[in-house]
């Protein structure tokens, strides 16, 4: 089997490439010319990585990089893309790279609707996942009642984070600093979300469905420490096996009829002991190494089926 393994800056690609090369798999490392001046390429250093491929910037030159990329798709089996952008990307243009390769994501409608956190938390309180309690306010007068019932501290979080830079989410303690926090959240994107502050531990549910939406396999881990402290990404976790969001993470992707891995996090509400659902990602996630080194490597089950 031939691979091609993008986005070989992020620390997820250097994971897929040494679990594929390990196991005979023959991987080709793909890069854009700007990720490559800016980051380097740690995957495409890798031994395993037998070819590194240069592309055009997917932002600045779009058309040349899905181009390029679809002509050296023929010549391989799967495309696994690692990033949020090139999954997303790649997505909108399944039609074109599905008659010579496959592809392990969903339509692109699917990943938008778990990356906008709004969309995403109205479909789980749809279907009985337990999410924070969430104001999804439009109007500043709305704002200013939410504040003064709301317990602190709270959080304001952008509905979609796709181009922001900076600020994704910022957390209160007071009535008078959400009013003014919100109006400066408010000016970057429209209506950001009001909502509790879930104090309990982060956990994350990590899946791989096949096309007919079946899970081919699982993994959990709990957070220990985070970046940052407040809330952000991993930085020591530890794997586990957790009923309850193994239950809500498998209800929740096989009612978007998911295709391909994701993540889903919670935390653990410390008032009932009960997860939370924070977001959901559409992609490799950068804790994947404990997956593999626990025995549940995602990529050679996409290596024996990936249909």
């Amino acid at each position: 089997m031939k691979v091609i393994v993008t986005d070989t800056f992020e620390r997820q690609a250097l994971c897929v490439i040494r679990s594929l090369g390990r196991n005979g798999v023959y991987v080709t490392g793909v890069i854009e010319e700007d990720a490559l001046m800016k980051y380097g390429s740690g995957g495409g250093r890798s031994k395993y990585c037998k070819n590194l491929i240069v592309l055009p910037s997917i932002h600045k030159n779009p058309e040349q990089f899905l181009s390029q990329l679809l002509d050296l798709s023929k010549d391989y089996d799967v495309l696994l893309p690692i990033s949020t952008p090139t999954v997303e990307f790649i997505s909108k243009h399944l039609n074109l790279f599905n008659p010579y390769i496959k592809v392990p994501i969903p339509d692109y409608k699917s990943i938008y609707r778990v990356r906008n956190k709004e969309l995403l938390l109205k479909f789980a309180m749809k279907n009985n996942i337990p999410v924070p309690k969430t104001y999804f306010v439009k109007s500043i007068s709305e704002v200013k009642q939410v504040a003064k019932e709301i317990e602190y501290p709270t959080v304001i979080k952008a509905r979609d984070e796709k181009g922001l830079i900076g600020v994704r989410y910022t957390i209160v303690n007071s009535e008078k600093e959400l009013n003014s926090e919100y109006l400066q959240m408010h000016k970057i994107q429209d209506f950001p979300l009001i909502q509790e502050y879930i104090k309990g531990p982060g956990v994350g549910f990590f899946a791989l469905f096949n096309k007919n939406s079946e899970p081919r396999a699982i993994f959990c881990h709990r957070r220990i420490r985070e970046l940052p402290i407040t809330g952000g990404q991993s930085s020591f976790c530890v794997s586990i096996r957790d009923e309850k969001i193994i239950k809500y993470g498998l209800k929740l992707l096989k009612a978007f009829n998911w295709y391909g891995v994701a993540m889903v996090e919670f935390k653990i509400d410390k008032r009932d002991n009960e997860p939370k659902l924070m977001e959901v990602n559409p992609r490799f996630w950068g804790s994947l190494p404990l997956a593999v080194a626990s025995g549940v490597d995602f990529f050679m089950v996409i290596n024996q089926d990936s249909r």
